[in-house]
Order: structure tokens, then C-alpha cells, then sequence
């Protein structure tokens, strides 16, 4: 992920990361099958293949080793897990669905045949919006607050940045199929404008992207003068990164559900600004993304005359994001060569 100071737009070369406060944008990646999941954008507030992107906190800056995972990289304390993957809920609460707001509901149900019973048994929640005047696609299953996928058992701190080790809540239930248990998080500040995150299956060998991008190794000092802080929660997983010069949260993994399955990855966060172009191929009328409406933008070839809106004959998962009317820019790219 890179960010720019101002002015001008500086590009990201790296794995996955997100951007500032404005939409939601859930990405879902299908590491095996052929049916491909969709990148979709959820309204604004009116106000891979193992290998994606997360983040403990920026402020660690001397390397060593602890085992207790923090409830954020700020502060390294938080009770370790109970038992091994007894973590998660089979049923959402009541009081999560109620803290959940229309225009941050992320779909727990993108593919057919959604009713109640399905989405609960998903440990999703099924409510009619409350404002369904202002947004007309708005999901009627999605994610509880502080749905729990995966939470943090072990940190060490690098000289690069962070690893983490997760463990699946086995408590909450699989959405497909196949899930992988345990993850290895790698956290690089490979520059003070650019933050690296891998999520792997710690277990198993998995197919990564034959493109040499820059890489950090044990003994590489991780920048300094960092224009972005990072924090991560342990139970649930999730991790935001944040620009420092105006306290904007340019990635938030924990306003959706982070699966890891076999041939389904998904993971989301929630925009700074309307302001958003990438997420390619596809035939636009203007580069500027226009529809936030819960609008699902595949990336998968596909050999197809261009159409409007339709999935072409490229795949570019990359996006841009300009925060604010004084160009404060930030882009994240989808270091992922599957279907998304």
C-alpha cells in the first residue's frame, strides 16, 4: 500500500492493504474454483491463493520477541486465547446486528438463494434496513459487529515489522467449505509511504504470483518516518492503518467477515471518500467510480465484447483512493491472481 503526502498521488506496489473513511468495499477471492466472487462497493455513509494483507501497529520499532498477542500493536497486552479455537458464536446476537448501521452492512449472502434461515446459519444477521428509501440494494443478510473469524495467538516483532500466528474460531460457522485453521500474518514497513501485508496458510504450501515485488527479510530495518500508523485488534483479527497527519483510516479489515477457505478469501474495509478508481477491466463511462450502491465489479477474464459494466479481457486489481480536496491519496493492490 502507498500513500501520498499531498499534492500528488503516489502508487502502491504491494500486497493488499486499504483505504479511508467513506464506503464500504468488501473483497471477496476464490483461490481455486471457477466461479468467481465479486469486489463490491456498499453505499457511503451519508455522512490466493494464501497471499493478501494486514496489519499490526506501526509503532513498534525495536525488534523483539514476545508471545502475548496485544489487543492492538500499541499496546502488547491481551488475554491469550481460551482454548484452541473455542472462539466465535454460531448465531449472531441481537445487540450486534442492532449496532450495525445500513450503510455499513457488508453482504454475509453474495450468492443465490439468501432467506433467514440460510443467512443465521451462517451466523450472519437478517433485518430489513431501516432507510431503504436512500439505498435500494442494501443486503438484508450481513456481517454482526466484531464478527469473529480469526484471532491472534502468538506476535513476535521482527526487524521488518511483525508476524503473527491465527487461529480459526471454530465456534463460527464455515461459509463454504474447507477452512484453513491456522494463518501466519507477515507485517512489512518496507517504506515510509508503503506497508506490505501477507496472510498465508501456515500449513500448507500455496501458489503466489511469480512477480518479484519488493520483499523484506530478517536483518531489514523497517522504515522510519512512517507517514501511517498501524494497529492491530487479537480477538477478533482485524487491523487499520492510518495516516498520520490527519488521523484518517485508510484500511479497516474489521467491518467484514476475513474468510479463509480453500477456494473462497474474502476480506474488506471501508473507504475514506468517494473518490475511487481501479478495479479493472471494465467498460466505465468516466474512471471515477459513480455507484456505491452495494455494486459488484468482478475481476475475472472474461472474453467478452465490451459492455457496459461487464467483466473484459484484463484483470487489474488495483484501486486508488483520493482522501480529501488536498490530494491525499492512498492505493492498495490485490497481489492475487484469482478470480475476485
Amino acid at each position: 500500500m502507498a500513500i501520498s503526502k499531498i499534492g500528488k498521488v503516489a502508487i502502491l506496489v504491494v500486497a493488499l492493504v486499504v483505504i479511508v473513511v467513506a464506503v464500504v468495499i468488501p473483497v471477496t477471492v476464490l483461490t481455486r474454483g471457477h466461479t468467481s466472487q465479486n469486489a463490491t462497493a456498499s453505499s457511503p455513509t451519508p455522512k490466493s491463493t494464501p497471499s493478501t494483507t494486514s496489519t499490526p501497529t506501526s509503532r513498534a520499532t525495536q525488534p523483539q520477541q514476545t508471545t502475548q498477542p496485544p489487543a492492538t500493536t500499541r499496546s502488547p497486552t491481551v488475554k491469550p486465547t481460551q482454548s484452541v479455537g473455542q472462539c466465535g458464536t454460531a448465531t449472531a446476537a441481537a445487540q450486534s446486528c442492532a449496532a450495525v448501521q445500513d450503510v455499513d452492512r457488508h453482504n454475509c449472502f453474495p450468492d443465490e438463494g439468501a432467506n433467514e434461515s440460510k443467512c443465521q446459519e451462517r451466523g450472519c444477521c437478517w433485518r430489513q434496513p431501516t432507510n431503504s428509501s436512500m439505498y435500494s440494494n442494501i443486503p438484508m443478510c450481513f456481517y454482526p459487529a466484531n464478527y469473529a473469524s480469526y484471532v491472534v495467538e502468538e506476535q513476535t516483532e521482527t526487524s521488518f515489522g511483525w508476524r503473527l500466528k491465527l487461529q480459526r474460531c471454530r465456534l463460527t460457522p464455515v461459509m463454504f467449505a474447507e477452512p484453513v485453521d491456522r494463518l501466519s500474518v507477515e507485517i512489512q514497513f518496507q517504506q515510509s509511504n508503503r506497508l506490505r501485508v501477507k496472510i498465508m496458510d501456515a500449513d500448507n504450501q500455496r501458489y503466489q504470483v511469480p512477480i518479484p515485488l519488493p520483499e523484506m527479510k530478517d536483518g531489514d530495518q523497517a522504515a522510519t518516518n512512517r507517514l501511517y500508523d498501524l494497529e492491530v485488534t487479537a480477538s477478533p483479527f482485524s487491523f487499520r492503518v492510518i495516516r498520520k497527519e490527519t488521523k484518517a483510516v485508510i484500511f479497516d479489515s474489521g467491518r467484514g467477515g476475513l474468510r479463509y477457505e480453500n477456494q473462497f478469501l474474502q476480506i474488506s474495509s471501508k473507504l475514506p471518500s468517494r473518490y475511487f478508481y481501479g478495479l479493472g477491466e471494465h467498460e466505465h463511462r468516466q474512471f471515477l467510480h459513480n455507484n456505491f450502491n452495494w455494486k459488484a465489479w468482478p475481476l475475472f477474464t472474461k472474453d467478452e465484447f465490451p459492455t457496459a459494466d461487464l467483466n473484459l479481457y484484463g484483470v487489474h486489481p488495483f484501486y486508488l483512493n483520493i482522501e480529501d480536496n488536498d490530494a491525499r491519496s492512498n492505493a492498495v493492490l490485490f497481489y492475487n491472481s484469482n478470480a475476485m
